[in-house]
């Protein structure tokens, strides 16, 4: 093996880089944890190479804290339980959707659909969602629940 070609199957080169991705993943958790005491009570992080989720929070009540959770684990969702066709196909929906159920959704297409998973896996959905929200992302929902959630 000459000096410009890697070994990406080398067990210690794997540890090494795994180790370098937590680093790097504590690093941008301890930055949302302080954005987060600056700017608001609750925050979140997931990191899809990790499969790992972090959740920050002070002086909020019970229902925002498993909001934000939720939130969360709908990013562990999008990542890990929806083939590619099925988030292309979310992609497509957030594309050319004009309707979102909060700012933080308009973000990317992983926001929205997290934004959205809470949503459709909340025991106190908000009326107004079923009025505002883009029917596609709904019948999205509605269509692949069971799977998302197996």
């Amino acid at each position: 093996m000459d000096a410009k070609t890697c070994d990406c199957n080398d067990p210690k080169r794997k540890k090494i880089i795994l180790a370098a991705r937590i680093v790097l993943f504590i690093i941008l958790s301890i930055l949302i944890f302080v954005v987060a005491n600056l700017y608001t009570n609750s925050a979140g992080a997931y990191s899809k190479e990790l499969n790992i989720a972090m959740l920050f929070t002070k002086d909020y009540d019970a229902y925002t804290n498993i909001s934000v959770a939720t939130h969360e684990i709908g990013h562990y969702v999008y990542f890990n339980k929806l083939s590619q066709s099925q988030r292309d196909e979310y992609e497509k929906l957030f594309a050319g959707s004009t309707v979102f159920v909060s700012d933080y959704a308009r973000t990317n297409a992983q926001e929205d659909f997290a934004e959205m998973f809470v949503q459709a896996t909340s025991c106190q959905i908000n009326p107004e969602f079923l009025v505002l929200q883009d029917k596609n992302k709904q019948e999205f929902f509605k269509k692949n629940i069971e799977e998302m959630i197996k």
